[in-house]
């Protein structure tokens, strides 16, 4: 049941992004009963050093939860993934995926990626609406960095960023 949605998955993510986020989903699944609760997001938020109320962690949960159950199957989560991929310019959630992107690519679990490893997220989020030379130049200036593969980000500067890379993006769209 976990990898049901494998075909469609790989149709859309690279190799690489998928065995990340295969790999993250059962690290975050502690109970090991394939599914993200409230207890593996409040312990993923930890993580990233955001102490977040229940009630927020709800809401994370619940704004792709489709089924209603109050926690997240693999199958929801990719459908996320894919509707943002397939329409960037939408209204879809992402607080969610900020916060599994960042995840997976924090691969060392110190709370911080590269600078290039955000740009990369940010290419795949924005790719039809922002280069990724001017994503590059963007974040490059922000973390006034010259190598971008050393130099590493919290994950409040990234989702700081994000916001800034959204703001582009409407511009322009």
């Amino acid at each position: 049941r976990l990898f049901s949605c494998l075909t469609l998955l790989r149709m859309s993510f690279e190799e690489e992004e998928f065995q990340l986020f295969a790999s993250l989903f059962r690290k975050l699944d502690l109970n090991r009963d394939n599914y993200i609760d409230s207890n593996d997001m409040k312990r993923a938020l930890l993580q990233l050093g955001k102490r977040a109320s229940p009630d927020t962690i709800r809401d994370i949960i619940w704004e792709v939860d489709k089924d209603g159950d109050g926690k997240l199957s693999f199958d929801e989560i990719i459908a996320i993934f894919l509707r943002v991929r397939a329409n960037p310019l939408s209204s879809e959630p992402t607080r969610l995926l900020n916060i599994l992107e960042f995840l997976m690519h924090d691969t060392e679990e110190r709370g911080t990626i590269t600078v290039e490893q955000a740009i990369l997220i940010m290419s795949r989020r924005f790719s039809r609406e922002i280069t990724q030379a001017d994503l590059h130049h963007f974040v490059i200036d922000q973390a006034s960095t010259t190598d971008p593969a050393k130099t590493r980000i919290s994950f409040s500067e990234f989702l700081r960023q994000m916001d800034i890379a959204r703001m582009l993006r409407q511009t322009c769209a």
